[in-house]
C-alpha cells in the first residue's frame, strides 16, 4: 500500500496514528501467504519519518480501506 498521498494530507511533524486491515491488502491483490516480513518502508532522498509502534493485531476490525 502506498500512503504518499495520506502522508501529505496528514501534514509534517502530527503524531498519528493509522489502521490498515489486512483484508485491504488482499483486495488490492496482495497473496498474504506469500509475505516475508510484517512492514516494509521505502522512501525518497530528503524523507523524514519517525515511528514509534507497529502492531498487527487479530481481530474484526472496522476500519475502512484506504482509498
Amino acid at each position: 500500500y502506498d500512503m504518499r498521498s495520506d502522508l501529505v494530507r496528514m501534514g509534517m511533524g502530527k503524531a498519528i496514528q493509522t489502521r490498515i486491515p489486512l483484508r485491504c491488502f488482499k483486495e488490492k491483490g496482495a497473496k498474504l501467504g506469500a509475505v516475508g516480513s510484517a512492514i516494509r518502508i521505502q522512501a525518497g532522498s530528503g524523507s523524514k519519518m519517525s515511528i514509534r509502534n507497529v502492531r498487527i493485531e487479530l481481530g474484526g476490525s472496522n476500519a475502512l480501506c484506504p482509498q
